[in-house]
């Protein structure tokens, strides 16, 4: 089977070669991925579960030889969202799910990973696999900090009382992962199950396929009494006397559980049980019976309270549960059933933590974290760390990243080579100038060398390889340092057990539109690139919060339309421009509120508004290694993934800008862009946007343009305002324009002057500075090599031409209301789909139809409102 939108080492189902299925089920936050890693190292990939955009990490576990799949984190088998639902799937090995026997491999064992710290909270997750007839293999994580804080728990005792083995291991730090391997290794043989639960076949993820046939057509309960436990010795190795809690080997003989299965499997599974893992979900959701508060806490008592309160009513049809062969059932008394399975379960935890000592301290002690979140989590000092905190990631991947951007982009497409300086400014003007770190070739120029050997230079394949498909490499790669500084950054946050804390301090604000906390720090960073903040949406653990966030990040205004605010506010609101700037980030925050408001009933519609319930995790020293390395994959996978869009769609729009469209050209020369199928696009485009005062093909190709990377924009202005003036071009001209393009009035002046002392020839024939200074303006004036952008604040007498075009056009098509149609303009850039890039990473998370329909959408309200912007202002102007 193959899953949809699989990226890293293959699809889930093809990440090994035959063999067995794993799963490491658990809570979140028990060290489960960390597990993960450490068991297969670089022998992984991510994908999406089939049908679903919930992202789920499989791997191969050589030294077992198995499949093994990493699970989303969750407390029960009772799905209360997509992710979680997945995880059901994935346990009852249901039709099309990663675990369909009969397309892959189905489920062989499950591997329970339990905290320490909270062990009835894991404990209800191991009872809920029990009753879905799963063999289990017990890991427990977190033993140091629970031995720290005065928390029982022996693992031999807890092994005694499951009846399947209990390896305590430390992720972190690789201890216990050889003994887990064996462990496992003879598991998948002998298949343990838990003692005093038996597989139900009504229970949620119960696997029809794995259950021994004596429970397929009988109801099961929960056997809250000792159990007789039958022992046998270890084989030699198998004893890990760090691992089991400093119980000597004699001890850990006595304790192993004789992990062979009572009971015969089932040699076919009846026809009608394969279809109950779909009606059981289907009918749970119906019935709507989830406890999640009261799994959190272990609140026995609120259990029985929401069978008695919390039932709905009965619905006016019967239940078709009965395809699984069961009685008719109301979702009243589905509920009522799910509750009373949920108050056993509580029962037998109570009675098993009971009997090996597991307890809490009787007087709370204090830990580090605890204090440290008495600062952190405060009203005042907790949002002023959290603001910090921002700025740092802001300026990572802002300011940090930048720094390397430039020359991954250049090692492709420069003809000039590629160089890394760190620019002055950086660090506070330190070292005092930029300083060239390295420098080297790029691919361009190896290429343009190759060409010319073979006599193919200057040609038609020379610009589909340079202009197109380097160039397309060359924006995929400049993205790279921008996304792993980003993973980085966020993987440390998480892994150091501040982002639970971020997600607390920002869960209020997100509510209103539909999302919690957890979206906070990823949509700030936005405000820079869209791109890392699509990026950092794959780790949400709710999928449909992850389908609303990747629809509404474009609409987080990045630097790269920020120019083109720069631009339009100083032509037409030149004493208001950081006014006119500030009005257009505020419109992007009521944007993403807006719109978060609009898709909240259309993706949430049935999903409960349940506070965000976060397990504060304690606070660890980051393990840099396994971040660097996680992040390094997420980020090969989108480099695979959006750039290979990316690059097809730059080819395609370099050879509709070197298609010609009139006489005198030929095919894949250089034109002005009115001449080319692209110009001719821009054209038919342009009277879309007469309704919004800017039906101009100058900027209607900006915006096409722009569309591959607002950064574009401003060139596309320049190219397509230089049409027909070419000609009026001499050598000369040229030259003076290229020169002088980046000079503000008195840089030129004083460079003249230099060069008419020197008697350069690029001044030959003027004898003073206001002659040649003439001849560099009427170089600025007609347009030769581009126009002369500056900054926003310069003035010199090509940024003037510039602006004068751009007035011009707009009065063209506004008339007196020229003003209103700027705003409009700007308010359309904000809007529509930011570039290329992030419709590629979209394209990646939520598929081709919602993407499609998304960019549509996009599209549809930039039109919409930049209309009602200009219809509406131009009667007050």
């Amino acid at each position: 089977m193959t899953c949809s939108h699989c990226q890293g080492a293959g699809t889930c189902n093809q990440i090994i070669d035959g063999g067995q299925t794993v799963l490491l089920v658990g809570n979140p936050n028990v060290g489960k991925s960390t597990l993960f890693n450490g068991l297969t190292g670089a022998r992984q990939g991510v994908c999406n579960a089939p049908g679903t955009t919930v992202e789920v990490f499989a791997g191969q576990w050589r030294d077992v030889g198995v499949r093994l799949i990493d699970t989303p984190g969750t407390y029960s088998l009772l799905p209360n969202s997509p992710d979680e639902e997945v995880v059901v799937d994935t346990v009852a090995g249901i039709a099309g799910s990663l675990t369909d026997p009969h397309i892959s491999s189905g489920v062989g064992l499950a591997v329970a990973v339990l905290d320490a710290t909270a062990l009835s909270r894991s404990l209800y997750l191991v009872g809920q696999l029990a009753q879905a007839g799963v063999p289990l293999v017990c890991v427990l994580t977190m033993m140091d900090i629970a031995t720290s804080s005065g928390v029982a728990c022996d693992p031999v005792a807890l092994q005694e009382e499951l009846g399947v083995p209990v390896v305590s291991v430390d992720p972190r730090r690789r201890r216990g992962l050889d003994r887990l391997t064996r462990v496992v290794r003879q598991a998948l043989i002998d298949r343990p199950r838990v003692v005093g639960i038996a597989a139900d076949p009504k229970a949620p993820g119960y696997n029809a396929h794995l259950a021994p046939q004596s429970v397929q057509s009988q109801p099961t309960r929960v056997d809250i009494t000792s159990v007789p436990y039958r022992k046998q010795p270890l084989r030699d190795g198998d004893c890990d006397t760090e691992a089991l809690g400093n119980k000597d080997t004699a001890e850990c003989n006595e304790a192993l559980a004789d992990m062979a299965d009572a009971e015969a499997h089932a040699a076919d599974v009846p026809a009608h049980t394969q279809a109950l893992g779909n009606e059981e979900k289907r009918v749970h959701n119906a019935a709507d019976a989830r406890i999640p508060e009261d799994v959190l806490a272990g609140n026995t008592a609120g259990v029985r309270a929401h069978a008695a309160t919390s039932v709905p009513a009965a619905p006016a049809t019967p239940s078709a549960s009965v395809l699984a062969g069961r009685q008719e059932l109301s979702a009243q008394e589905l509920a009522a059933e799910e509750a009373e399975r949920a108050v056993a379960l509580f029962e037998w935890i109570d009675a098993l933590t009971a009997r090996i000592g597991a307890s809490e301290p009787a007087t709370a002690k204090k830990s580090m974290s605890d204090r440290i979140d008495r600062i952190l989590l405060n009203p005042v000092i907790g949002i002023g760390s959290f603001l910090l905190t921002m700025y740092v990631v802001f300026w990572l991947c802002n300011v940090f990243a930048a720094i390397f951007q430039d020359p991954f982009e250049q090692i492709f497409d420069s003809p000039d080579g590629w160089q890394l300086t760190l620019p002055a400014a950086t660090f506070g003007n330190w070292p005092g100038e930029d300083w060239t770190l390295l420098s080297g070739p790029s691919l361009t120029q190896g290429v343009i060398a190759l060409l010319t050997h073979f006599g193919l230079a200057g040609g038609v394949l020379e610009g589909i390889l340079v202009g197109g498909l380097l160039t397309g490499m060359g924006v995929v790669a400049s993205f790279a340092p921008l996304m792993i500084v980003m993973f980085i950054a966020i993987g440390m946050l998480e892994d150091s057990g501040y982002m639970a804390r971020i997600a607390f301090l920002g869960d209020r604000v997100m509510r209103w539109i539909g999302l919690d906390g957890r979206v906070i720090m990823p949509f700030i960073v936005g405000f820079g690139c869209n791109l890392p903040t699509l990026a950092a949406m794959r780790t949400l653990p709710n999928s449909r919060h992850r389908i609303i966030a990747v629809i509404l990040t474009p609409y987080l205004t990045c630097n790269a339309r920020l120019v083109v605010y720069l631009l339009i506010a100083n032509v037409f609101f030149p004493t208001h421009t950081t006014l006119i700037v500030w009005i257009m980030y505020v419109c992007s925050i009521l944007m993403v509120i807006l719109g978060g408001l609009v898709l909240k009933p259309i993706f949430l519609r049935g999903e409960q508004a349940a506070p965000l319930m976060l397990v504060l995790p304690p606070y660890q020293t980051p393990r840099a290694l396994i971040t660097l390395k996680t992040s390094a994959q997420r980020t090969w996978a989108f480099l695979k993934g959006a750039g290979q869009v990316i690059v097809v769609l730059t080819i395609v729009v370099w050879l509709l800008m070197h298609t010609p469209v009139v006489k005198g050209h030929s095919f894949g020369e250089d034109m002005p862009p009115s001449d080319s199928v692209y110009g001719t696009i821009a054209e038919s485009v342009s009277p879309i946007f007469k309704p919004a005062g800017f039906d101009d093909w100058h900027l209607t190709g900006g915006l096409i343009t722009g569309f591959i990377a607002k950064e574009t924009m401003l060139g596309s202005l320049a190219a397509t305002y230089q049409v027909g003036s070419e000609a009026a071009c001499s050598d000369q001209m040229n030259e003076l324009a290229q020169t002088y393009n980046p000079m503000s009035d008195e840089e030129i002046d004083a460079d003249l002057a230099e060069r008419i002392a020197a008697k350069d020839p690029l001044v030959a024939g003027y004898t003073t500075v206001p002659q040649a200074r003439a001849a560099v303006d009427k170089a600025f004036t007609s347009l030769c090599v581009g126009v002369h952008l500056g900054t926003a604040e310069d003035d010199s007498q090509a940024t003037r031409q510039m602006h004068e075009q751009l007035q011009a056009t707009l009065k063209g098509t506004a008339g007196d209301a020229s003003v209103v149609a700027a705003f409009a303009f700007l308010i359309f850039v904000l809007t529509y789909t930011p570039c290329l890039a992030t419709v590629a990473e979209q394209w990646r998370q939520l598929g081709r139809k919602l993407t499609l329909c998304a960019v549509g959408a996009q599209l549809a309200v930039a039109w919409l409102l930049a209309t009602l912007v200009f219809q509406i202002g131009r009667l007050f102007w």
